[in-house]
Order: structure tokens, then sequence, then C-alpha cells
């Protein structure tokens, strides 16, 4: 998406969300010292979790859609190789090869004639 697109619903929640978790955060220095470290330590380990779990299902789910390992990179800010290997760890869908840059739609069929 390019930077002057006006931003969608799921961005503008997650704006939201981000404003928030910063309310949030600034609260903290208020709490004891043991409540600040278990609040942020918990808040950080539930985005983690949440937001890990939500890249890779992007990554699935483009990956079906016949998206190429770069393009998918790209748009989630992670190398190929990392993308590579988030897809290969989900074990995806039979059909869908997570190392190769050929979409599942033709996968395992050879091509019609070699390239020179």
């Amino acid at each position: 998406m390019a930077d002057t697109e006006p931003p969608t619903a799921c961005q503008d929640q997650a704006r939201h969300v981000q404003d928030e978790i910063t309310k949030l955060i600034g609260l903290l220095p208020d709490a004891e010292p043991h409540q600040h470290l278990r609040t942020a330590a918990d808040l950080r380990t539930a985005c983690d979790q949440l937001l890990a779990s939500a890249l890779v299902s992007g990554m699935v789910r483009a990956r079906e859609e016949g998206w190429g390992l770069r393009r998918i990179a790209a748009s989630s800010r992670y190398s190929h190789e990392q993308v590579r290997t988030l897809l290969a760890a989900r074990n995806p869908e039979p059909g869908i090869h997570a190392t190769s840059h050929t979409p599942p739609s033709v996968a395992g069929f050879p091509a019609s004639e070699p390239r020179p």
C-alpha cells in the first residue's frame, strides 16, 4: 500500500489499539514496580503471540492466493527467507510449497517447455 492511499478500516482499528496501548503504558509509572513490570511483561507476551499468529496466518493466506515469497516479505516487512521459514514451520496445506516460487495452482506440474 502506498503512503498516499487512505487507511482501511482494519488499519484504523490497529492505530486505535496502538493508541490504547500507549495510554496504558503511560499509566505504568504510577503503579508499584512489581505491577509495572508484570503488566508490561504480560502485555508484551500477549501482543507478541497475537501478532505472530496474525502475521503467519496472513502469510499462509497470501501464499494460498499465489503470492510469491518476496511479495509476502515486502508486505510483512520480513525477509523472504524468514517468510519461507515461518511458512515451513506452519506446515501449510498440501500443494502450498513454502520454498517454491511457483504458485500453488501450478505446483507439481512441469513447465510446458524448458527455459533457455
